[in-house]
């Protein structure tokens, strides 16, 4: 493994597109914003790239005890345990080989009994905390974080000082945290936003900043524009048939219709191979050869003569819309005639294409007002693309005073008066504002493209997912909270 230290700083870089499960790719509507987040994790990459952190503790991988615990179905070292206790409560550490030499002050190594053992001084440790205790009893460091009640902070919080004095800090939990930072016995409060990343450089401390006045944004409702159209995905039943509700008549709605197919082949053990492969010594392939889709609506064929244009570059190329029209209110039947089934949660067979809104699963006019509320209280839960929110605003008449808002991890934008004040693609989203100043104020919000695939528990849904891993739930996203914050 060589260092744990590693894989936690090069997260510093990924934490937030790993947390939303998404690419950082053209296809995704932020695309065109993403030098804010780049010029950050080149940042993150400097102390991802380091070899110099303070490690102070070793970790013996337990070769010989987990094939023991294999073969006799004994109690096995909870190896994943002790390593996630160490980091996680500010140890910097390395994990060797059960007979590699290290000169680290801690060496530990489980027993036969399950219990940890330190080997320069042969105690025996029943748990991976008291093992941890005893590290943070016995060793200083320039950099180390408590809670406000002065309690060494334990658990979602990863810390690391280098040789050279700077430190990075890695807030693992997604609230943000009052703490106290200890700075070569300096005592320093301070907040780490939810997922935040703080980097200090040699002798630098950071900011106080636990003191807070917040004052909600005093507004009303902001006008909604959005710069795609929505989608909504029809889901399929295993009898290949959709339906859809809609609950008034919604006008310069499209279809588009899935025509691509997929044809593949794979071995008995799941490996996909080429068409033109051969069957590996010992195992058979298995081909899959696609018919082409063919819909009905409500009993009626469904022609699809325009090329895609509203699901965005990945995707267009994949399906092809119908002609705009009016949708007319109530129940419409949709059946997958000819055409394998909707079973594949990337590539939906069918979305309905406009500009409306989705509450409780019935299509309706989408409202032209929004408050402080997440997308799907909006109706525009599967929406993908941008969001901006507009509306008159007043900066109190404070020196100091930052517009912070919570998105749910989305990249934002903040233009107030005119003047674009930047992008932030990961906590904190805080943008500096002038004190007292009045004007129009603009927040853009960009959405992941695989919102508009729909819910991976949408009822019914029968997901083929025999290749790949469903998505992870990026919960509540848009504009959850707006406000000022002065000192």
């Amino acid at each position: 493994m060589g260092e744990l230290g590693d894989l936690v700083h090069r997260r510093l870089a990924l934490l937030e597109q790993e947390r939303q499960n998404v690419p950082v790719r053209r296809r995704q509507a932020w695309h065109g914003q993403m030098r804010p987040l780049l010029d950050d994790a080149r940042r993150a990459a400097s102390f991802a790239r380091r070899q110099d952190d303070v490690r102070v503790a070793a970790v013996r991988y337990p070769q010989r005890l987990a094939a023991l615990h294999a073969h006799t179905r004994t109690k096995r070292p909870d190896l994943l345990g002790l390593l996630r206790t160490l980091a996680t409560r500010q140890v910097s550490l390395d994990l060797v080989e059960e007979a590699e030499q290290t000169d680290l002050p801690f060496v530990f190594a489980f027993t036969p009994e399950g219990t940890v053992r330190e080997e320069r001084s042969g105690r025996i440790f029943a748990t991976a905390q008291a093992a941890t205790d005893a590290v943070l009893a016995e060793t200083k460091a320039r950099f180390r974080v408590y809670e406000t009640d002065s309690r060494t902070v334990a658990g979602e919080l990863v810390v690391r000082n280098y040789a050279d004095g700077a430190v990075a800090v890695l807030n693992l939990s997604a609230t943000d945290r009052a703490l106290i930072a200890d700075v070569d016995g300096a005592r320093v409060p301070f907040v780490l936003p939810g997922r935040g990343v703080l980097t200090l450089a040699p002798g630098e401390r950071p900011q106080s900043s636990t003191v807070e006045n917040h004052v909600p944004l005093d507004v009303d409702s902001f006008t909604l524009a959005l710069d795609a159209a929505n989608t909504w995905r029809v889901n399929f039943d295993t009898n290949k048939v959709g339906t859809i509700t809609v609950a008034a008549p919604l006008r310069n709605v499209r279809l588009a219709l899935r025509t691509c197919v997929l044809s593949y082949a794979v071995t008995g053990s799941g490996r996909p191979v080429d068409s033109f492969e051969s069957a590996p010594p010992g195992e058979k392939i298995f081909r899959h050869d696609a018919e082409p889709y063919t819909f009905e609506m409500d009993g009626r064929p469904l022609t699809a003569p325009r090329p895609c244009t509203a699901l965005g570059v990945d995707f267009n190329p994949l399906y092809c819309e119908t002609e705009p029209f009016e949708l007319a209110p109530g129940v419409h039947t949709f059946r997958i005639v000819t055409g394998e089934p909707d079973q594949n949660f990337f590539l939906p067979a069918l979305f309905v294409v406009g500009d409306f809104a989705v509450f409780n699963r019935i299509l309706c006019p989408r409202p032209e007002k929004s408050g402080v509320q997440a997308l799907a209280a909006c109706g525009l839960e599967t929406y993908a693309g941008a969001v901006t929110y507009k509306a008159e605003a007043k900066v109190p008449a404070r020196a100091g005073t930052r517009l912070r808002l919570d998105t749910g991890g989305l990249f934002a934008r903040v233009v107030f008066a005119g003047k674009d004040l930047g992008v932030r693609a990961w906590a904190p989203y805080e943008w500096d504002v002038p004190s007292g100043a009045a004007g129009q104020l603009e927040i853009t919000v960009w959405t992941p493209r695989v919102a508009m695939c729909g819910a991976v528990d949408a009822p019914g849904a029968a997901w083929d997912t025999r290749f790949w891993t469903k998505p992870r739930t990026p919960g509540a996203t848009g504009l959850l909270s707006a406000s000022w914050v002065y000192p």
